[in-house]
């Protein structure tokens, strides 16, 4: 067993310079404390506003986070883009070489849609479907 010192017990050699440490930064907050209000509240301010770009920097397409920069199939697809393009008169989701920009509608009913009134419906709003026209890549 350990023997006490002097001045106290054991532990004294971690609790006393702890103690006169913790003393002497509470002073000096207590002497200072605009610059520990402040400081604080700007860095937070700058490290949050860096959220409000954190969707735009995130990378969402599946191609870009798990396929090589210089990829091999990434240079066969594009090979096959400029020497085949697309026929887009007649669209079907097989013969996409991406993913594709394409959007699915579903349209929902509470009522019996086999009858006349809602059959016309769903024919006028699929002819509708048809002839929507997109511009990709421009903004108003």
């Amino acid at each position: 067993m350990l023997r006490h010192q002097k001045s106290g017990h054991f532990r004294d050699c971690i609790e006393k310079p702890l103690s006169v440490g913790f003393q002497k930064l509470g002073g000096f907050v207590g002497r200072n404390p605009v610059w520990f209000l402040i400081v604080p509240l700007f860095i937070s301010i700058g490290l949050g506003a860096g959220f409000y770009f954190l969707e735009d920097r995130q990378a969402n397409g599946i191609e870009d986070q798990f396929t090589a920069i210089d990829g091999h199939a990434k240079k066969e697809r594009f090979f096959v883009q400029k020497h085949f393009p697309q026929n887009h008169s007649e669209f079907s989701r097989l013969r996409l070489d991406t993913e594709g920009t394409y959007g699915s509608f579903i349209a929902v009913s509470e009522s019996n849609i086999l009858k006349q009134k809602p059959m016309e419906e769903i024919l006028n709003l699929d002819k509708r479907v048809w002839h929507v026209k997109m511009l990709i890549g421009q903004h108003d």
